[in-house]
Parts: structure tokens; C-alpha cells; sequence
């Protein structure tokens, strides 16, 4: 019955450590994937409209 009262705790715990070590992680170059190919016809077009304009 002792066992079963530190169970959820222990959980958390790990629960809690497992995320600190994801926030610690380093993130790849995610920008990658959302480069415009040279094959794109409206590239120019929307790279010239970020302006907000």
C-alpha cells in the first residue's frame, strides 16, 4: 500500500524531468521545408508583398 501512494508522484516527477530535458533540446532549422523553389511562379510576388502593404 506504501508503494502505491508514491506512485503517482514518482510519475509527475519523471513526467516533469522528461520535459526539461525536451525544453533543453535544440531545434533544427524548421525553415527548411518553407523555402520558396525557383520553379514557384507567384515566389517574387508574395516575397514582394510582406510588407504589409
Amino acid at each position: 500500500m506504501l508503494a502505491f501512494r508514491w506512485v503517482f508522484p514518482v510519475i509527475g516527477a519523471v513526467i516533469l524531468l522528461y520535459g526539461i530535458v525536451l525544453l533543453n533540446k535544440p531545434i533544427g532549422n524548421v525553415w527548411e521545408n518553407f523555402e520558396a523553389s525557383s520553379d514557384d511562379e507567384d515566389a517574387d510576388e508574395i516575397v514582394s508583398n510582406m510588407d504589409g502593404r
